[in-house]
């Protein structure tokens, strides 16, 4: 699904012209292992951020390995960001997925906080399943914002988010 998002706003008229830039990262086996996270239980404030550990391109060598997100470089204006996790089973609670921005526009310019667009994806578990959110389009950025993916959920015990391809993150922009 995430690669599909990508693929369609690559082909867009307002991008398609441009060459490409930004960064996908995901998180990696390690050693052929899946490199799983657990999320705690019902850990809202603050999020447990999720992180990543691979960086599959990086064009503007935004992706910050220490924060586990983008920084936005400067000259660029707009940008599409998009993740995806693959929780591990479990039939009960929900899972949530937000990516956050920590920015100078922000109350508090030094901690990740929702922002206008923001993308939150909910669901009900069902099993094991692939989760994805996204900006809605492109939003305006500032040089220096940064933003990560912060999962969430209620099953009563901590649960995974598993390595492999099926969990990435990426950003467009332009």
């Amino acid at each position: 699904m995430f690669l599909v998002v990508l693929c369609a706003l690559l082909s867009s008229p307002a991008v398609a012209s441009d060459p490409l830039r930004g960064a996908m990262v995901r998180k990696a086996l390690v050693n052929g292992a899946l490199n799983n996270q657990t999320i705690p239980n019902n850990t809202f404030n603050p999020y447990a951020k999720l992180i990543f550990d691979q960086v599959v391109y990086d064009t503007e060598s935004c992706f910050d390995p220490v924060d586990s997100a983008f920084v936005i470089p400067a000259g660029v204006s707009y940008a599409v960001i998009a993740v995806q996790a693959t929780w591990g089973n479990s039939v009960a609670g929900n899972r949530q997925l937000v990516i956050l921005r920590k920015s100078p526009l922000n109350v508090n310019p030094n901690a990740y906080e929702f922002f206008t667009g923001d993308p939150v994806a909910t669901q009900v578990a069902n099993d094991q399943t692939d989760q994805s959110a996204r900006t809605p389009a492109a939003i305006p950025v500032i040089a220096g914002e940064r933003y990560a993916a912060f999962p969430y959920q209620t099953s009563g015990a901590g649960l995974v988010i598993m390595g492999g391809t099926g969990t990435v993150f990426g950003i467009q922009f332009w």
